[in-house]
C-alpha cells in the first residue's frame, strides 16, 4: 500500500496525517500536520471518491448510485 505524500503549502515540508474521520463510504475528512518544527501548520482536508473508472467484481448497489459512471 502506498502512503500519499503531501507537502505543506507554506514551507513545502512533508506533512503527516494525524487522524481521519469516515464521513460516509465515499468521503473521508483528514487532519494533517507539517513536520517542520519551525512551521507547525495544521490542516483539515477531504478525500473523496468521485467517479468509478473500472467496474468492481463485487459491486455495492448503494455506492453505484452515488458515483459518476464513466462515459
Amino acid at each position: 500500500m502506498r502512503i500519499p505524500k503531501h507537502a505543506c503549502p507554506h514551507c513545502k515540508s512533508a506533512m503527516i496525517l494525524r487522524s481521519s474521520r469516515q464521513e460516509h463510504a465515499l468521503l473521508k475528512t483528514v487532519y494533517a500536520q507539517c513536520t517542520n518544527p519551525f512551521c507547525g501548520a495544521t490542516f483539515k482536508g477531504r478525500t473523496e471518491w468521485l467517479q468509478q473508472l473500472s467496474p468492481s467484481a463485487t459491486p455495492n448497489p448503494e455506492i453505484l448510485k452515488q458515483l459518476k459512471q464513466p462515459a
